[in-house]
């Protein structure tokens, strides 16, 4: 019994120091994980859909954004009433926000297929802002 309980605690001692010089050893010989860019090779996730969303802001009217199929957007700037519309939802698809008790949603939109649209932000009967939207 002294025999066995002398093995199991040299065992448990080797395998205990083994553990702590493993990681300072991997840490010395591993490869350094290179930093994500800003570039489309760094980006997480293959579809554009789980991409981070990019925002459309309420200055950047009469310009044109430049989309992926797949990639979403979100309006920002804009107060709750302001409505948006496109001009050809066979290409991108918008939606207004919406205020459901405590919560509001931002409005914006999804690039669906290949092409262009335009999209008017209205309040009331007053046109606040246009964009041309591109689609590859």
């Amino acid at each position: 019994m002294r025999k066995t309980n002398a093995i199991l605690a040299g065992t448990i001692a080797v395998v205990g120091a083994c553990a702590l010089i493993a990681p300072s050893a991997i840490a010395a010989t591993a490869t350094p994980t290179p930093s994500p860019t800003g570039s489309a090779t760094g980006l997480m996730g293959g579809s554009p859909s789980t991409w981070t969303p990019i925002t459309v802001k309420k200055a950047d009217k009469g310009k044109t954004i430049k989309l992926v199929k797949g990639q979403a957007f979100l309006f920002h700037g804009f107060v709750d009433k302001v409505k948006f519309k496109s001009s050809n939802p066979k290409v991108v698809v918008v939606s207004d926000a919406k205020t459901s008790g405590t919560s509001t949603s931002r409005a914006g939109g999804n690039a669906i297929a290949p092409g262009t649209a335009k999209v008017t932000a209205t309040n009331g009967s007053t046109v606040v802002a246009t964009y041309t939207f591109e689609v590859k």
